[in-house]
C-alpha cells in the first residue's frame, strides 16, 4: 500500500532520537533534529510511518545482510 499525501495531511516519521528538552528527531534525518511538528507527526509504530525515507531505512534495517 503506497501512500498518497495530500497538502493538508502530515506526513509521520519513524521517531529515532530524543534531546534533553524532550524534541524528538526522525529516523529519516542526515544529522539529529526536532521534527517540525507543524508539518510531520511521529510516531514508534512502524506500520503507522507514512515517510517514504524513514519506511525505507526501518526495511534496510530489517533485512538481514
Amino acid at each position: 500500500m503506497s501512500a498518497q499525501h495530500t497538502p493538508y495531511q502530515k506526513i509521520y516519521h519513524r521517531a529515532s532520537k530524543v534531546n534533553a528538552k524532550g524534541q524528538v528527531s526522525a529516523l529519516c534525518f542526515k544529522s539529529p533534529r526536532a521534527i517540525d511538528l507543524k508539518k510531520a507527526l511521529w510516531t514508534i509504530r512502524d506500520e503507522a510511518v507514512t515517510c517514504q525515507k524513514c519506511r525505507a531505512a526501518i526495511a534496510k534495517a530489517g533485512s538481514p545482510s
